[in-house]
């Protein structure tokens, strides 16, 4: 309470940032003395910006936590090598036993392993620590005193004795180096103490793009490709696909995949097809529409949906690391401006594109999309080589699928199948920069989850080969 109203009398503790302490400001006392007498049941400690303990370099954040919850030693979060390993809660028995020896071979080199003591890969990365008598810390996404799942609760408590953290919602920020090396990663404000970094961002994870470049990272445009969801009954594909079996109810949704090239040289493909889903809002930035599609565990929706992709190079955009970024985001303003700027997704019947008139209305198909679609013609979103390579596409594709071309609803835009750019590395897989190791779609080096988590493994195996290499 004395807390509270020192703020209230505009006096500013100096770990606290002016934005935290707006914040603070309007938040009213509670009774704490039920959650003091809870936490001191349970033996939790109770960490404040002002205990030497608390993570120092929270303390800068806008909105940084007031209170910490900790059980177990407390010592080791801050001045330590860290390392995060997140992962399925169903892996393989391969998968386990990977994710067993690379978190062993860390453990063993003093990294502390941070996860968040879930079922599979997490409780794997714990054990593994806790096999080597090392440090290990879990961040939980329930209150302090609970464990989840129950099973894992014996391990939680070895790693509070061996000393251990998790961290959620993390960001890294900013990477600091020295002589062109690796020292320190800014995560959500705090300085990381960080020698080996593996970089598994995603493909549209444009802003550490950006700082990475701005660090010295050496990168490269590479070819990718744009196109829109098309989306047919399933009825239609099921029929088409099965022919007289079509129905039977040990037949799951049908699904395709193909491929073709245009007259003039361009690959046209489909890609990720849902059967039975549903067409996704997947836009990262404001004011801009990107399409994708899913489908749930059923697949029991009226509308397959499937990417129609054209292969663009360089050549369509410009050979700077970030032309093909800049290529994406005007067409990603485009469509949103075709939608009427509220982030429906612009959209236009399979005949009508081919007929290369704008669609006046839906038709037989009714789009997925959840925002909503406006109608036009999707020939003003694209160049005319995209137009021309997507019309193509279609008339081919109806020859091994009849109806692909003749019914059906097209929704834009589709530009994030994979990354624009290319993170150089060498033959250990490490950039530009000693002690980052750009992996997966992110890096350009993988194109779906198959090929990222293939990379990732050579990654693994590129760190353990260098910092703890099996004996001969």
């Amino acid at each position: 309470r004395d807390f509270y109203n020192e703020m209230r009398a505009g006096l500013r503790p100096d770990f606290m940032s002016r934005a935290a302490m707006t914040r603070a400001r309007e938040l009213e006392p509670a009774d704490l003395s039920g959650r003091l007498a809870d936490c001191e049941a349970i033996g939790a400690a109770i960490l404040t910006p002002e205990d030497p303990d608390y993570p120092r370099r929270l303390r800068g954040l806008p909105d940084l936590p007031l209170v910490l919850y900790v059980t177990g030693r407390t010592d080791c979060l801050n001045g330590r090598r860290y390392v995060s390993m997140v992962g399925t809660r169903r892996p393989t028995p391969y998968g386990r036993r990977a994710c067993g020896e690379i978190s062993r071979a860390l453990a063993e080199q003093g990294v502390v392993l941070i996860s968040g003591l879930a079922d599979g890969l997490d409780g794997e990365a714990h054990k593994a620590a806790v096999d080597c008598g090392a440090e290990t810390i879990a961040f939980l996404g329930t209150g302090i005193d609970k464990t989840y799942p129950a099973a894992n609760a014996p391990l939680r408590e070895e790693i509070e004795r061996l000393g251990g953290e998790v961290r959620f919602d993390a960001q890294a920020e900013d990477f600091l180096l020295s002589s062109g090396a690796l020292r320190a990663l800014i995560v959500n404000g705090e300085e990381l103490p960080c020698e080996q970094a593996l970089l598994c961002i995603g493909h549209s994870a444009r802003d550490t793009m950006r700082t990475l470049h701005a660090c010295g990272m050496q990168m490269e445009a590479k070819a990718f490709a744009v196109g829109v969801r098309v989306e047919h009954p399933q009825q239609m594909i099921d029929q088409a696909l099965y022919g007289r079996y079509a129905g039977h109810p040990r037949l799951g949704a049908a699904s395709y995949r193909m491929s073709s090239r245009t007259s003039g040289g361009r690959g046209v493909y489909t890609f990720c097809m849902c059967p039975g889903g549903f067409v996704v809002p997947a836009a990262s930035a404001p004011h801009g529409v990107v399409v994708n599609g899913m489908s749930e565990h059923a697949r029991d929706q009226a509308n397959a949906n499937s990417a129609l992709l054209v292969q663009v190079t360089p050549a369509d955009y410009g050979s700077g690391p970030f032309d093909g970024m800049r290529f994406q985001e005007e067409l990603e303003h485009r469509a949103f401006v075709m939608g009427g700027s509220s982030y429906c997704a612009p959209a236009q019947q399979v005949r009508d594109f081919l007929a290369r008139r704008p669609s006046l209305e839906i038709g037989e198909v009714a789009p997925s999309y959840a925002r909503g679609v406006t109608l036009c013609d999707l020939h003003d979103l694209f160049p005319a080589a995209i137009s021309t390579a997507l019309e193509e596409g279609l008339q081919h594709f109806e020859h091994q699928l009849p109806g692909f071309s003749t019914c059906g609803i097209l929704s834009a835009v589709e530009s994030r199948s994979s990354s624009p750019l290319r993170m150089c590395r060498d033959e250990t897989l490490t950039s530009s920069i000693e002690g980052i190791m750009p992996l997966g779609e992110g890096a350009g080096y993988a194109g779906g989850i198959v090929t990222s988590a293939v990379d990732g493994v050579r990654g693994a195996m590129s760190l353990m080969q260098r910092f703890a290499p099996a004996e001969a």
